[in-house]
């Protein structure tokens, strides 16, 4: 198996572990901000917010959406893992995760503002 090797002030460094930390760091926040994602959604349903998104509203109120969430995280798991088992990440998949994971942050931010918008009313 090739690495890809970048010369820095005369030393060969190996690119491959800094890659595999990033896209495994990645996969950490898509895990961690799915489960912050339904903490907030269901908070701000607590406090009477309604799902914004026609799409999840049947998942959101039959509780459907914990077995969308666990495949997705399932998934990430087991992306992770293979990572951990020396499959090789590429350029595109890491920014895809890292994409997905700042989509996922804005979504969070916007439950809670929405949490105390209606906790305040």
């Amino acid at each position: 198996m090739t690495t890809t090797t970048m010369s820095h002030f005369g030393k060969t460094q190996d690119l491959e572990p800094e890659t595999n930390r990033v896209h495994r760091n990645g996969l950490i926040w898509v895990l961690i901000l799915n489960a912050l994602d339904l903490l907030t959604t269901y908070v701000a349903l607590h406090f009477g917010a309604r799902e914004g998104n026609p799409w999840l509203v049947w998942l959101v109120e039959t509780k459907m959406i914990f077995v969308v969430k666990a495949v997705v995280v399932g998934g990430a798991c087991y992306a992770l893992f293979r990572k951990a088992k020396g499959d090789h990440a590429t350029a595109f998949m890491t920014a895809a995760i890292w994409w997905v994971a700042g989509i996922y942050s804005l979504v969070v931010f916007m439950n809670v503002l929405t949490a105390i918008k209606y906790a305040g009313s």
